[in-house]
């Protein structure tokens, strides 16, 4: 199943977990903002907005490679957006146990941009 999922790749369960593992980071950002921030939220809507950007630009560059190269840059400025807008709030708000989740799941979404650089090298650099 996953192959049909990501044809032509070198490992496709690892793009397979690199993506599932980023957009529970996401998740879990979104969760946790939107309940130590509000739903109403600015830093909320603006987070929500990037986290259904990037997922779909991540889909849509993995299986048809449609969008192209400078969209791929676009996705991970966005990511990095995330992570920035996540932390700012998560300063402005009292600290507390979803705190310290916004903050690992920051680091996560923070290291998992290594290795999706990597797989947007595979796409785009080295077909």
């Amino acid at each position: 199943m996953i192959d049909t999922l990501f044809p032509n790749w070198s490992n496709p369960e690892a793009v397979a977990a690199v993506v599932g593992l980023r957009v529970l980071c996401n998740v879990v950002i979104f969760w946790c903002l939107s309940n130590a921030v509000g739903v109403r939220s600015v830093y909320t809507t603006i987070v929500g907005g990037l986290i259904g950007f990037s997922t779909v630009t991540t889909m849509m560059l993995l299986t048809t490679n449609w969008f192209g190269h400078p969209v791929s840059y676009f996705e991970q400025l966005s990511q990095l957006i995330i992570i920035g807008i996540s932390l700012v709030a998560s300063v402005r708000c009292e600290f507390d146990l979803r705190t310290v989740v916004l903050l690992l799941a920051c680091s996560g979404a923070a290291y998992l941009l290594l290795p999706m650089t990597i797989i947007y090298a595979e796409i785009f650099v080295a077909p």
